[in-house]
């Protein structure tokens, strides 16, 4: 087996096959291996495989890496959050230590568990932005949080936007748009902040934001909607993301966003009846 002390082109680590939506062929051996020589005598730290030992990666395997490439690229590596039923706990990494940094894993523990909520802090760049709608019980105003959220929706709608709300009662939601490459973060607050003013509401949140964490998109304790509201799907046992319905309507300009204030309407409205209201809504596609 070949030993080198550099990273050959035609070499990669499993990892770095990955990154590339790329998965080793089962049973493959290393065709090197990657390390250092102190006298005299070779330490490996890397087993290393060639493009031929490879194949791309397919289904849910496939969309999860997508995803984990497309938020991973622009997030902070040395810090991030992770959440289980409300209760956070802060990561920072540790030079000398892996535990602290966020890895590809993250992302899928996120849409395949919802007890593993990813919240990300942004470097200098983005590739998606999000509006945060709130309204909370006996806080806010909830026919404010209605007209607020009619008036997003105007400014809100096609081109990559759609929306996540939580279940079975709509007290918040997530306004988010993806960018088919990344940009500045303050170009993208300065982009939102111009929507904003557009749709004649101001005090919405604003994220990816440098300074504070926020929730990745695509969590599976939240409703997401598509050209329809798509349901949660259960992968070993746990409630997890539709990743591959995601991914594929985000790369298919044909296919419609939901944009119906009617239909909007009726579901804002309804959001303080009977828990079992949004049922009627599920599998329809919205045009």
């Amino acid at each position: 087996m070949k030993q080198v002390d550099c990273w050959p082109k035609e070499y990669r680590t499993k990892n770095n096959w990955a990154l590339a939506c790329r998965e080793v062929i089962p049973g493959q051996c290393p065709v090197a291996q990657h390390g250092e020589c102190y006298n005299g005598v070779f330490h490996p730290d890397a087993n290393l495989y060639s493009l031929d030992q490879t194949r791309l990666m397919a289904g849910r395997k496939l969309a999860l890496q997508r995803f984990a490439n497309l938020f991973r690229a622009t997030a902070r590596k040395d810090v991030f959050a992770l959440e289980d039923h409300r209760k956070y706990s802060f990561k920072h990494y540790i030079k000398g230590s892996w535990s602290g940094y966020l890895s590809v894993q993250h992302f899928r523990n996120h849409f395949n568990n919802p007890n593993k909520t990813l919240h990300l802090i942004a470097g200098n760049l983005t590739q998606w932005l999000r509006f945060d709608l709130d309204c909370h019980e006996g806080k806010d105003d909830p026919n404010i949080f209605i007209e607020q959220a009619e008036r997003l929706l105007t400014v809100c709608h096609g081109n990559g936007w759609h929306h996540e709300v939580n279940d079975p009662f709509i007290t918040g939601i997530y306004f988010t748009k993806m960018f088919a490459k990344p940009h500045r973060l303050s170009d993208v607050h300065a982009y939102a902040e111009r929507l904003l003013k557009r749709a004649g509401v101001s005090g919405i949140e604003i994220f990816p934001q440098e300074k504070h964490n926020c929730r990745c998109p695509g969590d599976p304790n939240r409703l997401l909607i598509l050209d329809k509201i798509v349901e949660p799907i259960i992968c070993r046992k746990k409630q997890a993301t539709d990743v591959e319905y995601y991914w594929e309507w985000l790369r298919n300009p044909r296919k419609r966003p939901l944009y119906s204030l009617r239909l909007w309407r009726r579901l804002l409205n309804e959001r303080h009846q009977d828990a079992l209201w949004l049922r009627g809504f599920r599998g329809l596609s919205w045009r």
